[in-house]
């Protein structure tokens, strides 16, 4: 396969060498800049060509954002990040212990953040840089064997895994629903190790004490392997981890003082970030050379029928009254999802405060 690899060349080429050298261990066949024999076209136009004619591009972003040429806004690394984004497979490597210039700074967030499918991963030394590259190559062309990524059956798995009939149980409290699916679609746990005692123990653990809990520390805890279905389960609470590696949690919101559930914008919001940063560390535990490439969130809120939902702001002037919404059985059963629904391992690695914020906003669309 062809490979563009793009970053600032001056300065750079015992970087920009260790990349190359990783690429064609793989036997890819790298374009270069360096590399490109004189053509009537400018420079600017070459790579870009160059980016087009690849079959995936390596960026590799250091602490120099590159001369912007005449005629353009930005510098041509990141005309070339511009170009593959849209078109390409494209593996970011940003290096750490610099300090960017301003404008590059802003093209290592963008890289970062960016929700397409980028693969991001970071390196201090040209030999990190290296072992980082073949890694990620070598962990991708694996995956791609394996199957390739079809967006709209990872969001149908990832909405399917809330039960509509839990969702709305018809309950008095109400709970927060959230769905994660991964893709290439492939076996993550093996039957062996989602059978064991301490793999349970282990989930457990992180799912009460770890640094994004969304267990009570103060209950105790059941689980039950069923349907291949690895279910973890407190008195108002539930985790469901598949041999897929995908995730289901259902989690209680703080219960209303009033005679009607009211679900605040803001425990919605914060319940919801902290249960995708559960899912990340379980992610990184059950999937740690991140053969799941792409995931898909789905949300959705059930429980009672008649609920209102206010900011924290308008509780404290409400004195007490509610507008109550009902959204039960009639109503629209289908979670809310982002819009693609799916994204990169490393976009929602970047973006867990955005994602929480763009699926409390849905809820809140859903239940008004």
């Amino acid at each position: 396969m062809k490979v563009f690899l793009s970053s600032v060349i001056t300065g750079y080429e015992a970087i920009r060498d260790a990349a190359a050298e990783a690429l064609e261990g793989l036997d890819h066949k790298v374009l270069r800049a360096e590399d490109f024999a004189a053509k009537p076209t400018s420079a600017q136009i070459a790579c870009l060509s160059g980016v087009r004619d690849a079959d995936f591009v390596v960026l590799v972003l250091g602490e120099r954002y590159g001369a912007i040429p005449p005629g353009s806004k930005i510098s041509p690394t990141h005309e070339e990040f511009e170009e593959a984004k849209h078109t390409k497979p494209l593996f970011v490597f940003v290096q750490t212990g610099i300090k960017a210039e301003t404008e590059q700074e802003h093209l290592i967030k963008a890289a970062q953040e960016w929700t397409g499918g980028a693969f991001t991963a970071s390196f201090r030394t040209p030999a990190e840089l290296r072992t980082a590259v073949s890694r990620a190559i070598h962990r991708w062309q694996l995956s791609e064997a394996t199957a390739p990524t079809n967006p709209r059956e990872l969001a149908k798995r990832a909405a399917e895994q809330i039960d509509p009939d839990d969702a709305r149980s018809g309950a008095h409290q109400n709970k927060l629903y959230i769905s994660l699916a991964g893709s290439p679609k492939q076996q993550i746990l093996r039957p062996s190790e989602i059978d064991k005692e301490a793999f349970a123990r282990d989930i457990k653990r992180e799912a009460s004490y770890g640094p994004a809990p969304i267990f009570d520390d103060r209950l105790g805890t059941t689980h039950v392997l069923e349907n291949h279905h690895l279910e973890i389960t407190q008195k108002d609470r539930r985790l469901r981890i598949s041999q897929e590696g995908s995730i289901l949690m259902e989690l209680p919101f703080a219960k209303s003082e009033s005679g009607f559930e009211t679900i605040v914008e803001e425990d919605v919001r914060d319940l919801i970030e902290r249960a995708l940063r559960f899912a990340l560390n379980l992610l990184q535990r059950i999937d740690h050379t991140e053969r799941l490439s792409t995931i898909a969130i789905a949300a959705d809120v059930g429980g009672s029928s008649y609920t209102s939902w206010m900011t924290r702001a308008e509780v404290a002037k409400s004195g007490g009254s509610r507008t109550i919404s009902h959204f039960g059985r009639d109503g629209d059963s289908k979670p809310v999802m982002l819009q693609p629904a799916h994204l990169s391992r490393g976009g929602f690695r970047s973006r867990v405060e955005e994602i929480a914020e763009d699926l409390t906003a849905l809820l809140r669309r859903k239940i008004r």
